[in-house]
C-alpha cells in the first residue's frame, strides 16, 4: 500500500518537470472524476452523520409538547441499553462516545472507500498515459535502440 500511494505522490511531482501536456491532461480527468466521486460519497455520509447528531441532541423542539418526563436521547439510538444511566453524570459521556463512534465509522467506511477508488483512478490514468506513449513509439531496425526505446519508458 505505502509503495503504490509514494508512487502516485511521485507521479504527481514529476508531472510539472515533464512538459507534455497531454499527459497532464489525462492525469487531471482521472483526478476530477475522483474528486467528483469523493464529494458524492463524503456530502450524503457526512450529512445524514450530522443528522443523527442533532436530532439526538437535547434541545426543546425535539421533545413532544406535554411530556412530563426526562427526554434523554442517543445519537445511536441505544434508550433501551442505555437506559439504567440516562438519568446519571454518564449520559453526556456515552453520549460524546457515541457521537465520536458515528463520525469515525463515517470517515472509515466512506473514506476508506473513497480513497482506493482515487488510488484506481490515478492507475487508470497511468496506464492510459502508457497507453498513448506505446501508440506513439516508433521502431527502427537497430534493436539496440529500440531496447534504448523501450526501457525509457
Amino acid at each position: 500500500m505505502y509503495c503504490n500511494v509514494s508512487s502516485a505522490i511521485e507521479d504527481w511531482f514529476a508531472l510539472p518537470l515533464n512538459n507534455n501536456l497531454e499527459n497532464r491532461k489525462i492525469m487531471m480527468k482521472h483526478a476530477r472524476i475522483g474528486r467528483i466521486v469523493c464529494i458524492s460519497l463524503m456530502a450524503p455520509a457526512s450529512g445524514g452523520t450530522l443528522s443523527w447528531i442533532i436530532f439526538a441532541l437535547p434541545l426543546p423542539m425535539f421533545i413532544p409538547e406535554n411530556y412530563t418526563d426526562v427526554f434523554r436521547n442517543y445519537p445511536l439510538q441505544t434508550a433501551c441499553t442505555f437506559q439504567s444511566i440516562t438519568l446519571t453524570g454518564f449520559y453526556h459521556i456515552v453520549f460524546v462516545v457515541q457521537i465520536y463512534q458515528l463520525i469515525t465509522t463515517c470517515l472509515g467506511n466512506c473514506g476508506n472507500d473513497v480513497f482506493f477508488f482515487g488510488l484506481g483512478m490515478h492507475v487508470c490514468g497511468q496506464l492510459e498515459i502508457l497507453k498513448n506513449e506505446f501508440r506513439q513509439l516508433k521502431t527502427t531496425n537497430n534493436k539496440r535502440e529500440d531496447r534504448k526505446i523501450f526501457q525509457n519508458l
